[in-house]
């Protein structure tokens, strides 16, 4: 699966907005998910690994597949 929509997936799930998940993973805004948002670029292993640990129900492998 593309990490857009793992990203969106993960959103859904979670309930909440892009913004409000940079903020709990210690960014300053949902900017850091432009690059996924567009293609650029995937889902980080340190972004993936930020994400499992505030949401450890989350899972690490599912993130990045």
């Amino acid at each position: 699966m593309e990490s857009k929509k793992v990203l969106e997936k993960l959103l859904k799930h979670l309930n909440i907005r892009k913004n409000t998940l940079a903020k709990e993973l210690g960014y300053t805004n949902g900017s850091v998910f432009y690059q996924i948002e567009t293609g650029r670029n995937g889902i980080s292993t340190s972004l993936a690994r930020k994400i499992t640990n505030r949401y450890p129900e989350i899972s690490y492998e599912w993130i990045l597949t």
